[in-house]
C-alpha cells in the first residue's frame, strides 16, 4: 500500500511539461502527475465562489489578527513565504508557499486574483479556501494586511511625499480626482471597485508611459512605486502602527468562533463507497482510513484515523475534532489497490465518496493518447523529456501485481535518465526500454508519465521501437531553427510553435519550437527519428571577412608598437554602469513590445519582474 503523502502530492513535472500546458496541441498536454491508483484526482478544487467586494473599508489592523490566525503558519511573519509549515507544504505539494512580498505576487497580481486566491484556495498548491471560515470583509482585510507586508511604512510615508508633491493638485489629497487643478472627470483612486481590477505594475507603467503628464525621467522607479503603494491606501484602511501591535487577542470577536484552535462542534464525515466496475457488489464492513492535514500555525504532521464501513460501503463519522484549517480525505484498500476520496477542507459536515475498481492484467482498453518528445540543446548534447498521456477507458484498474503492465522503448544513445521519486518506484530499464509495473487508473488522460535522459553530443538518433498505438507523437525540437534539423519517415514538419513562459517556471521568456507530429503510430512500428546539424554551404566572403579582419588587427598591434609616448587613455565605464544601462534598456525596450501589442501580459509581467529583481540588486550592489 503507498504512502497517503503521495496523495497529497502533485509530482512537479519537468520544465517542459510545464511549459507543454501552455501549448496549443492536437491532445491536452500533461500539468501534473497525481498518484496512478487513486480512483479520484488527489485534489479537486471545490466550486468556487464569485467576486465580491468589501461592505466597509478593508482594516491592515483587523487583518493582522486573521493573518496571524490563518497565514503565518505558512507564509511566515514578514509574508516570504517561510512559516513554520511552509517546508511540509512544498513536500507535500511540490509547490513552495508564495511570498508575499515579491514583486510576481505583491505587484503583478490584481485584488481580484487575491480575493479569489483567499476564497477558493489553491488546493493544488497546498493553500485551502477560506470561504467558509471568513466573511467576505474579513477576507479583504487580510489581504490589506498582506499588501503593507510589501509596502513598509517608510515606504508609503515616502510615497505619500511624491504624491503631495506630483499629484495631488490634479487628483486631489484623498485621491478623488478633485485637486484644483484637475481638468474634466478624473478617476476616483479610492473607488475599491476600480481599485480591485488593476496590478500595481500596471499603474507604474502607466506613470512612465501613458500618464500625462509622463513622469518617465522624472520620477525614479522607486519613487512612482511608493507614490503607488501610498495611493492604493485610499481604499483601505492603513493603520500600520496599530496593525503591528495588534494580536488575536487583542481583537476580541473578529473572527467567527470556528476558526479557534478546536471547533465548537465536532465534524461530521459521511460517504458511500461504489464499485465502478459494471455488475460488482461493494463488501460490507471494508476498513477504511480518515487523512487529516493540519495546515496553518500547527506543527503537527499528517493525523490518521482508522474506522470501518458499514452494509453497502455507507460510512459516517460524527467524533471527528478536526481544525477548520485542515484538508480531509478518506482512503480504503481494496484488492490490494488503494483507492481515495477527493482531498477537501474541513467544514461542520463534509461528504466524501469513494470509486473502487476491479482490475485486470488486460491492456485492451488502455491506450497512449500522446506521447510529447521535448528536445532542447544542452552543454552535453540533447536534454530530451517524454511525457506519455494514457487514458483507460474501461470499467477496471489495469494492474500486473508484479508483473509489468507497459514498455516503452528507450533510443540506444540514452543516459543519465531521470524521473520523480513516485515514477522511480514502478520504473525499471529492460532491454532497449523501460518496464513500468503501477497501476493504470480508470478514465481518460488518467495518468501521466514523464521521464528525462541526455542525448550525448556524439549521437543523432531517437529512434526507438513502438510496443503500443499512439494516437499522437508530437516533437517540439528547442534551439535556433537554423542549428539542427530532425530526419523521419513518420514525423512530419508542422511548423513552429510558441510556448509562452510559464508563471514561476524559471523560464523567462517565450520559446520558439520546431514542431513535428505523426498520427496513428502502430505497435510494432519502429520509430526512425534523428538530429542533425543543418548543413550550410560554403560562402567565400566569410573568408574574405575573416582575412581583412586579420589584417586590421595586425595594423593596430603595428601601429601601437611605434607609438613613442604613452597615449591617454579614457577612463573606462565601470563594468556595473554598463549592466545597469543595458537593464535600464531591456525594461524600456519590453514596455515598447508591451505597449506596441507585440507581447502578452503575463510574458511582459514575468520578464519585467526579472529586469527588475537585477536592476534592484545591481544597484544595491553598487
Amino acid at each position: 500500500m503507498r504512502s497517503i503523502a503521495r496523495l497529497l502530492s502533485f509530482v512537479v513535472l519537468l520544465l517542459m511539461a510545464s511549459l507543454l500546458a501552455a501549448c496549443s496541441l492536437a491532445a491536452p498536454a500533461p500539468v501534473g502527475q497525481v498518484d496512478s491508483q487513486a480512483a479520484q484526482p488527489p485534489a479537486t478544487q471545490p466550486s468556487t465562489e464569485p467576486f465580491q467586494l468589501p461592505a466597509r473599508r478593508p482594516s491592515v489592523a483587523e487583518g493582522a489578527a486573521i493573518y496571524q490566525q490563518k497565514c503565518v503558519g505558512c507564509h511566515g511573519a514578514a509574508g516570504r513565504g517561510d512559516g513554520t509549515q511552509a517546508a511540509q507544504i512544498q513536500a507535500q505539494f511540490g509547490s513552495p508557499v508564495a511570498d508575499l512580498t515579491s514583486d510576481v505576487t505583491a505587484r503583478a497580481q490584481t485584488p481580484e486574483q487575491w480575493y479569489d486566491a483567499v476564497t477558493n484556495g489553491r488546493l493544488q498548491k497546498g493553500m485551502p479556501p477560506f470561504a467558509s471560515s471568513l466573511t467576505p470583509d474579513q477576507r479583504w482585510d487580510a489581504i490589506a494586511y498582506a499588501w503593507s507586508l510589501a509596502a513598509t511604512p517608510d515606504q508609503v510615508a515616502n510615497g505619500k511625499a511624491v504624491y503631495q508633491e506630483q499629484c495631488a493638485h490634479c487628483h486631489g489629497d484623498q485621491g478623488q480626482g478633485d485637486g484644483k487643478d484637475a481638468q474634466g472627470k478624473l478617476s476616483d483612486l479610492s473607488d475599491f471597485a476600480a481599485l480591485a481590477k488593476v496590478a500595481p505594475g500596471l499603474w507604474d507603467q502607466a506613470l512612465a508611459s501613458g500618464h500625462v503628464p509622463s513622469f518617465a525621467g522624472t520620477l525614479s522607479e522607486g519613487a512612482r512605486r511608493a507614490a503607488i503603494d501610498y495611493v492604493r491606501t485610499f481604499a483601505y484602511d492603513n493603520s500600520i502602527k496599530a496593525a503591528s501591535s495588534t494580536t488575536p487577542s487583542a481583537t476580541p470577536g473578529s473572527l467567527p468562533s470556528t476558526t479557534t484552535t478546536g471547533p465548537a462542534e465536532p465534524t461530521k464525515i459521511e460517504g458511500t463507497i461504489v464499485n465502478g466496475t459494471a455488475g460488482q457488489p461493494v463488501p460490507d464492513n471494508l476498513p477504511l482510513t480518515l487523512y487529516i492535514l493540519p495546515h496553518q500555525t500547527t506543527q503537527q504532521d499528517m493525523i490518521t484515523r482508522t474506522f470501518q464501513a458499514g452494509v453497502n460501503g455507507r460510512f459516517v463519522i460524527t467524533d471527528a475534532q478536526i481544525d477548520p484549517s485542515s484538508l480531509v480525505a478518506v482512503g480504503v484498500d481494496y484488492k490490494d489497490l488503494s483507492f481515495y476520496s477527493e482531498v477537501a477542507p474541513a467544514q461542520p459536515q463534509v461528504t466524501l465518496p469513494i470509486t473502487i475498481y476491479e482490475s485486470t492484467p488486460d491492456m485492451a482498453h488502455v491506450k497512449i493518447d500522446t506521447l510529447h518528445i521535448v528536445v532542447e540543446p544542452a552543454s552535453n548534447g540533447y536534454s530530451i523529456s517524454e511525457i506519455y498521456v494514457l487514458s483507460n477507458n474501461g470499467d477496471r484498474f489495469v494492474a500486473g501485481f508484479g508483473r509489468p503492465v507497459l514498455h516503452f522503448g528507450l533510443p540506444a544513445a540514452a543516459v543519465d535518465l531521470q524521473m520523480d521519486s513516485a515514477t522511480q518506484q514502478v520504473m525499471e530499464l529492460n532491454g532497449d526500454g523501460l518496464d513500468y509495473f503501477d497501476a493504470i487508473p480508470v478514465g481518460k488522460q488518467a495518468q501521466q508519465i514523464v521521464y528525462q535522459y541526455t542525448l550525448p553530443v556524439t549521437a543523432t538518433s531517437l529512434s526507438r521501437a513502438i510496443y503500443q498505438p499512439i494516437t499522437l507523437v508530437n516533437l517540439l525540437l528547442g534551439g535556433a531553427a537554423d542549428k539542427a534539423t530532425v530526419t523521419s519517415d513518420l514525423l512530419k514538419s508542422a511548423g513552429t510553435q510558441t510556448i509562452p513562459a510559464a508563471p514561476n517556471s524559471g523560464q523567462p521568456t517565450a520559446q520558439t519550437f520546431q514542431q513535428y507530429t505523426a498520427e496513428n503510430v502502430q505497435a510494432g512500428q519502429i520509430l526512425n527519428l534523428s538530429i542533425g546539424v543543418s548543413s550550410q554551404p560554403f560562402d567565400w566572403r566569410i573568408l574574405l571577412g575573416i582575412a581583412l579582419v586579420l589584417v586590421g588587427v595586425v595594423g593596430i598591434i603595428i601601429w601601437q608598437r611605434r607609438q613613442q609616448r604613452p597615449q591617454p587613455v579614457a577612463a573606462a565605464p565601470r563594468r556595473a554602469e554598463i549592466q545597469r544601462e543595458v537593464l535600464i534598456d531591456q525594461i524600456a525596450a519590453l514596455d515598447d513590445e508591451f505597449a506596441a501589442g507585440q507581447l502578452d501580459e503575463i510574458n511582459y509581467k514575468a520578464r519585467r519582474v526579472k529586469l527588475k529583481e537585477k536592476l534592484m540588486k545591481l544597484m544595491e550592489e553598487e
